[in-house]
């Protein structure tokens, strides 16, 4: 992430111990967590007031860390395999998306705050919520709802959601899995 010229970065690292450090610009800035578990850094975002928010798992259950310290363990009353692939900060409020892997198929999810707003499946299977913005009053979500890629369009205060946007299956394929999103 560049922030006013200013790159942000979070990697997870194995190294002996596995640990989640994040950078600003190429120097060492902190350090996530410490311990035996695996982590995994998938998203980072800093706040008008230069906070650091961090969107990831560790052993195995979606979290999200501001300036590395655990914020909000979004553990849903005995998740065993979830991670959080994606945060946004509206206001005073951060909405994370992610998945929750259980039953042998997976679910999508966003969180507002350590709040679960949403849960959601495929038509006929999996799903996994992936990247988030916010545009205005809304929070666009690249999602996968199998067998499509999708958009959802979320209330940024209630957590509902607003829209769905059904993108169209590519080539034929099986299932287009939506990764990113970018609104302007």
């Amino acid at each position: 992430m560049v922030k006013d010229g200013t790159v942000y970065t979070a990697v997870g690292y194995d190294g002996g111990g596995f640990f989640g450090q994040y950078y600003i610009d190429s120097e060492a800035a902190g350090i996530i967590q410490d311990n035996n578990p695996p982590i995994e850094v998938s998203a980072i975002e800093v706040d008008d007031s230069n906070n650091i928010y961090i969107a990831g798992s560790f052993d195995e259950i979606a979290r999200a860390w501001k300036n590395g310290d655990l914020l909000h363990d979004l553990n849903q009353g005995g998740d065993t395999n979830s991670v959080a692939n994606g945060l946004a900060i509206s206001g005073n409020d951060l909405i994370t998306v992610g998945t929750n892997y259980a039953n042998n198929t997976s679910y999508g999810r966003i969180w507002l705050n350590d709040q679960l707003a949403q849960e959601f499946q495929g038509e006929s299977g999996p799903a996994q919520a992936n990247d988030v913005v916010i545009y205005g009053d809304k929070a666009y979500i690249a999602a996968y709802k199998y067998p499509n890629a999708v958009v959802l369009v979320m209330d940024t205060s209630s957590g509902n959601i607003l829209d769905e946007i059904v993108l169209p299956n590519s080539n034929g394929s099986l299932f287009d899995i939506g990764h990113s999103i970018m609104v302007k």
